[in-house]
């Protein structure tokens, strides 16, 4: 008991270069021989190889559609329009804004309850409405 370590036995410092050049090699002949079945695959099925692809010719899209009179397409959007607007705006807007003013919660429904369509916008409306649970 000296207190020294034991050397280990050391292996030979020299790398044997041969079956690292035998590994490569084998891959490389591998990737060959792979390359070369799929070149005859795409021979064999296609009747060509994929470098001899035929160019196929490009379509061109249509031309658009000009406008012949945008005049008129303009008097009658603006038309639709201003019949949607007098069709559901029933008071000035300066007048539902003072009414909106008015009324105690501004953020509530501006519809009762039972006339808003079933869908989306009623299920919204209730979770706005519906009182939060007490807390125990």
């Amino acid at each position: 008991m000296s207190g020294e370590a034991p050397t280990p036995d050391q292996l030979s410092p020299d790398v044997s270069v041969r079956p690292i050049v035998g590994a490569v090699a084998l891959a490389f002949a591998i990737a060959i021989t792979v390359m070369a079945i799929l070149g005859f695959a795409f021979w064999f099925m296609l009747g060509n190889l994929p470098n001899n692809t035929i160019a196929q010719s490009v379509t061109d899209f249509p031309r658009p559609r000009l406008q012949v009179v945008p005049k008129i397409d303009l008097q009658r959007s603006n038309a639709s329009g201003d019949a949607q607007l007098t069709q559901s705006a029933k008071i000035p807007i300066d007048e539902a804004m003072r009414l909106i003013v008015s009324r105690p919660d501004p953020y509530a429904p501006l519809l009762p309850e039972s006339e808003v369509p079933d869908g989306a916008g009623l299920r919204a409306m209730r979770a706005q409405t519906a009182q939060p649970p007490p807390v125990a």
